[in-house]
């Protein structure tokens, strides 16, 4: 009985843990610099959530294959508009990027948040890797909140999102504890390793 209740307590607390917070597996950074279109670095200089009809890629499963589409869907995005001090990897002649992440909370108090979010405030400094949904006409981080960065005063990068990664032991590490395991210029160098691919 003692045990039953410990698995039961064990269960119901990381279950809570769950809901506030997405897993994600932590991946080589060198795959998501060959899956972005552009990477760069600037400082937010304005944000705004608002209601708007988007195409949502949706991947369903039948039959052991993987399929996409795309429905109209109408929810809260953010558009953060950011002055580029630094392109990375691409290429993009203007000043500044406007980037839609979904979700977000208008100035009405409407919310509508994902657990794998990112977490930008303006004159934050940020390091971004990024593609661009022809469909829809606009440039989105390339994973989420994986793939969005704060930048340090020493040029570390610091992942923006609130969620967990899971590491190569399978142990789960909380945001809070994520180390600042990569500087710009380690990113540069995986960068310029992976220029031709």
């Amino acid at each position: 009985m003692e045990r039953t209740k410990y698995m039961v307590l064990t269960t119901l607390l990381f279950a809570s843990v769950l809901a506030k917070s997405a897993i994600i597996i932590n991946q080589p950074i060198e795959k998501y610099v060959k899956k972005s279109e552009l990477i760069v670095r600037g400082v937010v200089i304005s944000k705004k959530a608002k209601n708007e009809a988007f195409h949502l890629k949706q991947h369903s499963m039948s039959n052991g294959k993987i399929s996409t589409s795309r429905q109209m869907v109408k929810a809260i995005y953010t558009t953060f508009t950011i002055q580029i001090n630094e392109l990375l990897r691409g290429e993009y002649d203007t000043p500044t990027i406007e980037v839609k992440m979904l979700g977000g909370c208008e100035e009405n108090g409407s919310c509508f948040r994902m657990s794998s979010h990112y977490q930008y405030e303006v004159s934050d400094e940020v390091l971004m890797f990024l593609n661009y949904d022809e469909v829809n006409d606009f440039f989105h981080s390339t994973s989420n909140g994986i793939t969005a960065y704060l930048v340090s005063e020493n040029d570390e990068l610091m992942r923006a999102g609130d969620f967990m990664t899971l590491d190569n032991n399978g142990s789960i590490i909380p945001r809070k504890d994520h180390k600042h395991s990569l500087s710009v210029d380690e990113l540069k160098q995986v960068i310029e390793a992976n220029k031709n691919e």
